[in-house]
C-alpha cells in the first residue's frame, strides 16, 4: 500500500482527467490518502489500423474541430465513462456518466464519477447550471465543494477586449472554463500539440488516433525546467504525452490515454497509436447517445450540502490570464471535416 500526495490524488480524481483543468479548478489542500490496488485492471480497447484517403485536417485542427464542430454544436449528449489511473504499480478504477444539453448560452453539463480509495467510495460530481460550475469532491473523511462564476469570467474577458489587450483571458471561449467535455478537450488543446491523425478500426467505428506532446510554454508553466530532463526523471504522476481516439464521422473523443515518462518512446514508435496496456491514466467514453428528447432539469441543478463551499472564480481568472500570457500557440480552424 502506498501513500499518495494530495496533488496526485486531485490529479487522479479530476473530472474527466483534464490535467490543466484539474490544476485550475481543484483545491490541493487534502491530507494524504492510502489506495489499495484493485483486483482487476481495465483493459484498453482492441484496435486495428486501416487505410483511409489522405486530405484531412492536421492533428491540432482535428482536436479543434472536435470542440467547435461536435461538442459545441450537439444539443444533447449522454455517455458512460470508465477510468483507470495508475501511480507505479498501483491503480484506481472508476466509472460514471456524462450528460450535456443545449448549445451556446443554453449549455448545461453534468459529470458523475466514482472510484474506491482503499475500501471506501469516493465521488466527484461537476455540474454547470448555466451560471456556475459546481465541483463536489467527496473523499473518505473529507469533502470539498467549489464554485466558478461564468458571468464574472465573461465580464473580465470583455473588459480586456475593450481595453485592447490581446491574449490572456480575452482569447478564451466559455469552453475553457465551464466544465464538461468541451473544457476537457480545450484543456488538452492548450497543453498539447497533436500529431497527424492515424486511422484505426475500433469495432465497427473508424477512429482517428492522434498523439499529443506538451507545448513547451505550457510544460514550463506546469513544471519549470522539466523540458531539459530525460523522461525517466519526470514526476511519476505527470503525463509525458496523451493519445486520443476520435470518431472519424462523429468527431467525438471516445478514448483519452495519458502516458508517463516511461512510455516516452511511444511518441515516435509507429505502434504508439495503439493503446498501451500500462497507461498513466485511461478515460473511455462508451454507450454514447445523441438524442433530441429533453433531459430532466434536475440533472443540471446543484445545491451545496452546507455553506462551507468556496468560490474560486478569481483563482480561475488568474489561471486563465497567466495561461494566455505565456503565449500559447495559435490554433487555426480548418473548413471541412475528415472524409473517408
Amino acid at each position: 500500500m502506498r501513500r499518495f500526495t494530495s496533488r496526485a490524488i486531485i490529479a487522479l480524481l479530476a473530472i474527466g482527467g483534464g490535467y490543466w483543468a484539474a490544476q485550475t479548478l481543484a483545491p490541493l489542500a487534502m491530507a494524504p490518502l492510502s489506495v489499495d490496488q484493485p483486483s482487476a485492471v481495465m483493459q484498453a480497447p482492441t484496435v486495428l489500423p486501416v487505410s483511409v484517403a489522405a486530405g484531412g485536417p492536421s492533428g491540432d485542427q482535428l482536436v479543434q474541430e472536435v470542440i467547435s464542430r461536435s461538442l459545441e454544436r450537439r444539443p444533447n449528449i449522454a455517455a458512460k465513462v470508465r477510468q483507470l489511473v495508475r501511480i507505479g504499480d498501483e491503480a484506481l478504477q472508476g466509472k460514471g456518466s456524462y450528460w450535456q444539453q443545449g448549445v451556446g448560452n443554453l449549455r448545461r453539463t453534468r459529470w458523475e464519477l466514482e472510484t474506491l480509495v482503499g475500501a471506501d467510495p469516493a465521488f466527484v460530481t461537476q455540474v454547470y447550471d448555466g451560471e456556475y460550475v459546481w465541483t463536489d469532491r467527496k473523499l473518505p473523511g473529507t469533502r470539498k465543494v467549489t464554485r466558478v462564476g461564468m458571468e464574472a469570467i465573461r465580464r473580465e474577458a470583455n473588459s480586456l477586449n475593450g481595453a485592447g489587450q490581446g491574449g490572456g483571458i480575452a482569447g478564451f471561449s466559455d469552453a475553457a472554463a465551464r466544465g464538461g467535455l468541451s473544457q476537457l478537450v480545450t484543456s488538452l488543446a492548450r497543453c498539447f500539440t497533436f500529431s497527424s491523425p492515424q486511422p484505426m478500426q475500433l469495432g465497427e467505428r473508424t477512429m482517428l488516433a492522434v498523439i499529443g506532446t506538451w507545448r513547451p510554454e505550457q510544460l514550463e508553466r506546469e513544471w519549470a525546467g522539466l523540458a531539459t530532463k530525460p523522461p525517466e526523471e519526470w514526476p511519476s504522476h505527470l503525463p509525458h504525452h496523451v493519445l486520443l481516439y476520435i470518431d472519424s464521422s462523429e468527431l467525438f473523443p471516445y478514448l483519452i490515454e495519458y502516458r508517463g515518462g516511461v512510455d516516452a518512446a511511444l511518441v515516435t514508435d509507429p505502434h504508439g497509436v495503439f493503446a498501451t496496456r500500462n497507461p498513466l491514466a485511461l478515460f473511455e467514453l462508451f454507450d454514447v447517445e445523441y438524442f433530441g428528447s429533453t433531459m430532466p432539469a434536475s440533472l443540471f441543478q446543484y445545491t451545496p450540502p452546507d455553506p462551507s463551499w468556496h468560490d474560486v472564480t478569481s483563482k480561475v481568472i488568474e489561471e486563465l490570464r497567466d495561461a494566455g500570457a505565456k503565449g500559447p500557440a495559435e490554433m487555426t480552424q480548418r473548413e471541412g471535416t475528415w472524409r473517408e
